[in-house]
């Protein structure tokens, strides 16, 4: 099946039902707005005029008691803070749930479009590979699942957490899953570039791999990893054509075969807006062409 031919336009099919009167959600921050100030001019009006009126009885209660010059200690503090953030929240609660709403419809639109199901989240358990083993917190979200020439396919976000305390940061990626019918030979592929360096735990070696040279420039551009034993394997998915398409098109993606799984991945998040989604998906897709064919060939003993 043609590639081109099943991800879909920028303009999505039209919309039937309760919402057949409302534009499609093509960028989640723009419907947003729209809808607050066409379709609930009111509610955003009424909200923004409680936030006004109450800073001002604020600043009126501020200035009749003289706070800002007794606020000497932490408790009086804390009340002549209150006094001032308290009433920005109701014009943040009305975005947000408008903002939430739009994204949930953004992700169920896009998916029906393509053909995929949504699923807010999924859990940790239907993903395995060195490069899901790092750092704690991990979650999927936002996951569009369907399938790609037979093979089933999955796009989500990745999130996890390194470091403890105050000190700790959360990793997000971007994550295209496939999967097919055999055990893969294990191999991780990893990018030189200077985004990757966010992610601090990208200068971890995954355990009882060893680094693989290859031929040409490719070990510029990236690092290769393969257990023991299967150097063979990896090298016959690793043909000139693949890695010449790598380096010339991903240099900011990451790329690991697991078990009868294979991820490719990218720090960031899936943007809400759908044109930036369709790129992505395409571009993953234009990999998985390349390369689904050896990975069917491709196997290992169960």
């Amino acid at each position: 099946m043609d590639m081109s031919s099943r991800v879909p336009s920028a303009s999505p099919p039209k919309n039937t039902g309760a919402r057949k009167q409302d534009e499609p959600v093509l960028s989640v921050q723009r419907s947003t707005w729209r809808y607050l100030l066409q379709r609930r001019p009111m509610h955003t009006f009424m909200a923004v005029a409680a936030m006004l009126l109450l800073e001002s009885a604020a600043w009126w209660v501020a200035s009749a008691n003289d706070l800002a010059a007794i606020a000497d200690t932490n408790t009086e503090t804390v009340i002549l803070l209150l006094l001032f953030l308290l009433p920005l929240l109701i014009p943040i609660v009305l975005y947000l749930r408008v903002y939430f709403r739009m994204q949930k419809l953004f992700f169920t639109e896009l998916a029906d479009s393509l053909g995929f199901t949504y699923a807010p989240s999924a859990s940790t358990g239907t993903v395995s590979g060195s490069f899901f083993e790092r750092g704690h917190d991990r979650a999927l979200s936002h996951v569009l699942s369907g399938t790609y020439k037979d093979a089933a396919l999955r796009l989500y976000n990745y999130s996890f957490i390194v470091g403890l305390g105050r000190y700790q940061e959360q990793i997000q990626y971007i994550v295209g899953e496939i999967e097919v019918q055999h055990q893969l030979p294990h191999l991780l592929i990893r990018p030189h570039t200077s985004l990757m360096t966010i992610d601090p735990a990208l200068v971890w070696k995954p355990s009882d791999t060893k680094p693989l040279t290859v031929e040409g420039d490719f070990n510029k551009e990236f690092s290769v990893y393969v257990p023991q034993g299967e150097e063979i394997e990896a090298l016959e998915i690793l043909q000139p054509d693949a890695m010449a398409m790598l380096m010339e098109g991903y240099k900011e993606f990451g790329f690991e075969c697991y078990g009868v799984k294979t991820y490719v991945f990218k720090l960031g998040v899936l943007k809400q807006n759908r044109d930036e989604v369709l790129v992505l998906l395409q571009l993953i897709e234009r990999l998985y062409e390349k390369l689904l064919p050896e990975l069917e060939r491709v196997r290992i003993a169960s």
